[in-house]
């Protein structure tokens, strides 16, 4: 090969030379990988952090619709769907909920997501009189607030104060008919907490956890384990 014929034309000396050369020159290059993998890295983390100080990162807001991909009946089923349910709101002026209604569309919002996910679930909905239908029955908001002690991050430098700390609920509550005789309880409802802490970046503030959460991909996750629930009471009343 053309390699070692060049090779073959210098002393042993040299050929020794510039094998160290090449091994130097390979492992200059595996160090400079290995610096920008570690600062790649470094600033990962550091990412990551200021997102969850800010908390602009949550799990809560990310949409459950791969927990049941594909399942839907094998065929439509014409079903009289109602959807007119009592609203209840147990929050006071300064919970998230509050804000989240300040759009008064947010029901009808959530009733047109319900029928998307029905849908998809291979449910035709009907406004017909039917033996079969789905009734909504109501859907409930609600958050506990309760006054809790909050260390600074050194716990040496001991309570910073006492906080609100916020435990939001929200349910759907329904009913599946599929004759006289049979009909299942459907309840779909999702929980989560605000919880006040120091803030990681300037020192001496509140910060509370999932003060980011977005409420509408809650809700869509929330109706769509409701069309779940359905889809399952039909096919456990099939066996």
């Amino acid at each position: 090969m053309r390699t070692r014929k060049i090779l073959a034309d210098f002393p042993n000396g040299s050929v020794s030379f510039i094998n160290l050369v090449l091994a130097n020159a390979t492992s200059h290059t595996q160090n400079r990988c290995a610096q920008f993998l570690m600062k790649k890295n470094i600033a990962l983390i550091i990412l990551l952090l200021i997102l969850t100080s800010c908390n602009l990162l949550h799990f809560h807001n990310v949409k459950n619709d791969f927990k049941w991909k594909n399942k839907k009946l094998p065929e439509k089923q014409e079903i009289k769907f109602m959807f007119n349910p009592i609203v209840v709101k147990e929050f006071d002026s300064s919970s998230t909920l509050k804000y989240f209604f300040e759009d008064s569309n947010k029901i009808e919002e959530a009733e047109k997501t319900l029928r998307k996910k029905l849908t998809k679930r291979n449910f035709e909905l009907v406004e017909l009189d039917k033996s079969k239908s789905i009734v909504i029955d109501s859907i409930i908001f609600s958050d506990e607030t309760e006054m809790i002690q909050v260390l600074y991050n050194d716990p040496s430098e001991g309570i910073m104060g006492y906080f609100e700390k916020n435990e939001i609920k929200i349910k759907v509550i329904g009913h599946l008919y599929l004759s006289d005789n049979i009909k299942s309880r459907i309840l779909s409802e999702y929980q989560f907490s605000q919880e006040p802490r120091e803030g990681y970046i300037i020192k001496g503030t509140v910060a509370y956890t999932n003060a980011g959460i977005n409420l509408d991909k809650i809700i869509n996750n929330i109706m769509n384990e409701f069309s779940y629930r359905c889809y399952l009471a039909i096919q456990e009343n099939k066996k």
